[in-house]
């Protein structure tokens, strides 16, 4: 197939870790090489290939309103050069870029999936869940050092109230050491950094098994952390190699996991292949460590291990992640939150536009509960920056899983049966 035009329209390597920024080329932020390309902060500043040609998330895009992140990012500029001068400079340092999805999905059950009913969960009544949209700012303050920020706004988050996603500050240090801190994208995860950027992945929400941030999930990686990371980049022949070692805290609704450190590693070949394998571990913190689960909790260990692979050849796109989370929880003699899970897509691009693929997902925690989930999706992209995709899943149910009872609020119950899923999606970076 012609590989100019396909080239513009597939999902191929994100940005290289540490970056911080999610992006289709021309949105993230390439702070080591003076670029922009994506939309999502998370890789903001990598080098390497991965921000060639084939970087398919939107690095950099982010939440809320641009004159807030704006008034931010400007404030900082000004501080260093004051006046006219200064706000002109700024204008040609800055870039602002955006992202949106607009999700429905639909199932034959009653019960709902992946929320209660002040979550967005879906049901045989359907459901926008998922249903987003982002602004990131980036701009660079000197010729080592740049700062990005971003605002988020979903129908999940109490109605599309707008709040800071992300917002760090990237120093780079030499050619292949950079240092960044703030509030940052967690590194684990093969497109957790750009999770949120719906055009920069083939499915229309990622796999739940790895990426659910629901409580009662996996557990396998966060949205972000605040705390600082020490980046590397390198190459070794045809392989574009990096590193995050990153040290501090992730705030969850009812607790804080304090005390994190973790590494992710990445190695890239030739855009066709990438390798990522990541570990982490911090401490729990309740908000309320006096009653119940939280006490069980309280000071206890929460860690992960993480390895992917996604290959991006000769028309073939395949995706394959597996996680193994630890959690010292015991009850009743189980380590009833220790999770295992893992999947796979494959793909391959049938026309120089359309992706049909299939994926697979796996998941069980210690006491039983899970999914195994099966769906078939085509991605079909209207332009290098739009796409739009249908997927149908089948759900099989171990226990509850992430099934909740559509009358009462943060209960889980058994779906009773297999449920079928159809969803649709439109995603588009600007």
């Amino acid at each position: 197939m012609p590989a100019g035009v396909r080239e513009g329209l597939k999902l191929s390597v994100p940005t290289p870790i540490g970056d911080g920024t999610d992006g289709i080329d021309g949105l993230v932020p390439a702070a080591s090489s003076g670029g922009v390309g994506g939309v999502e902060p998370a890789a903001m500043g990598r080098r390497s290939k991965m921000q060639g040609n084939h970087s398919d998330k939107p690095a950099g895009a982010g939440t809320g309103r641009v004159s807030v992140t704006a008034a931010v990012t400007l404030a900082l500029a000004s501080g260093l050069a004051p006046g006219a001068a200064a706000a002109s400079g700024w204008a040609e340092r800055t870039t602002v870029r955006g992202f949106l999805s607009a999700q429905y999905a639909v199932t034959d059950k009653n019960p709902l999936f992946q929320g209660g009913r002040h979550e967005q969960g879906v049901n045989h009544e359907g459901s926008l869940r998922g249903t987003r949209a982002g602004l990131n700012v980036t701009s660079r303050v000197s010729d080592r050092l740049t700062v990005a920020s971003q605002l988020f706004n979903s129908i999940e988050e109490d109605n599309y109230v707008a709040h800071l996603d992300w917002a760090f500050a990237r120093w780079q240090a030499t050619d292949a050491v950079a240092v960044r801190a703030g509030k940052l994208k967690f590194p684990v995860g093969l497109v957790n950094e750009y999770v949120r950027v719906g055009v920069s992945y083939p499915w229309v929400e990622p796999p739940l098994v790895i990426y659910s941030r629901s409580s009662d999930g996996p557990q396998a990686t966060r949205e972000g952390y605040t705390g600082a990371d020490l980046l590397w980049s390198g190459e070794a022949g045809d392989w574009s190699l990096e590193a995050d070692l990153f040290l501090g805290q992730v705030d969850l609704s009812t607790m804080v996991v304090r005390r994190l450190r973790g590494l992710t590693a990445r190695a890239n070949w030739n855009d066709q292949l990438l390798l990522q394998a990541s570990a982490y571990k911090g401490v729990m913190r309740p908000d309320d460590p006096t009653s119940g689960m939280a006490a069980m909790m309280e000071g206890k260990s929460h860690s992960a291990a993480l390895v992917g692979a996604k290959v991006d050849w000769a028309g073939v796109l395949a995706y394959a992640e597996w996680a193994d989370v630890s959690m010292d929880v015991t009850m009743m003699g189980r380590r009833t939150m220790d999770s295992r899970s893992w999947y796979a897509t494959l793909g391959y691009w049938v026309t120089e536009r359309l992706l049909p693929h299939a994926t697979y997902q796996y998941w069980r925690q210690g006491d039983g509960d899970g999914h195994n989930i099966a769906s078939v999706g085509l991605t079909y992209g209207l332009s290098a920056n739009a796409r739009v995709k249908l997927e149908l899943s089948r759900i099989h149910t171990s226990g509850k899983g992430l099934f909740y009872d559509a009358t009462a609020p943060d209960t889980r119950v058994a779906p009773g049966a297999d449920v079928n899923m159809a969803a649709v999606s439109f995603d588009v970076v600007f």
